[in-house]
């Protein structure tokens, strides 16, 4: 598919429908690499995004999945201190730094665009077509298509209409 006509089929997904694109595009990077390692935590992390497809409150979402995120566990700033996340414990957070730092930049940079579609837009008013969750999603696909990766179908996801509920689209049921 042509990337301008890509690009106009993603304006009219809600951003409901985005995130679970970006998820499809999680376990097609997962699975082409033959990532076996972190099973748990990647699965805990993914579970999490998962969660937005169904949440009804997108800013308790957003403050989890911000303690599980790559950006927030990998953060070297002196006052960023594991102990102190409040939605994931220690050893968790210990186990997810490790991952993280063993795991391809690329899956690690999908997961943080991923969170990106969820949050971008959750405290401003949505613009047009939000370019703010279109461009993470972009990168995710610019991510899978360096690495020859295929992308997931676009049909499956048109059905998530962005007109619906002010662009979040209804919930999906995975």
């Amino acid at each position: 598919m042509e990337d301008s006509s890509l690009i106009e089929d993603l304006k009219t997904i809600s951003i409901r429908g985005r995130m679970a694109f970006a998820i499809q595009c999680i376990d097609n990077y997962i699975h082409f690499k033959n990532i076996n390692n972190f099973e748990a935590e990647l699965t805990l992390v993914i579970d999490k995004l998962k969660e937005f497809l169904t949440s009804n409150t997108l800013d308790v979402w957003d403050e989890q999945v911000r303690d599980l995120l790559p950006s927030s566990i990998l953060d070297n700033h002196p006052q960023n201190n594991l102990e102190d996340y409040e939605y994931v414990d220690f050893e968790i957070a210990k186990k997810l730094e490790e991952a993280y730092r063993s795991l391809p930049i690329d899956l690690i940079n999908i997961i943080d665009y991923s969170a990106a579609i969820g949050s971008n837009n959750l405290y401003e008013c949505i613009v047009g077509f939000s370019s703010k969750t279109l461009t993470p999603l972009l990168n995710i696909i610019k991510v899978l298509r360096a690495s020859n990766i295929e992308l997931p179908e676009i049909d499956k996801y048109l059905d998530y209409k962005f007109i619906k509920e002010e662009g979040w689209g209804e919930i999906i049921l995975v």
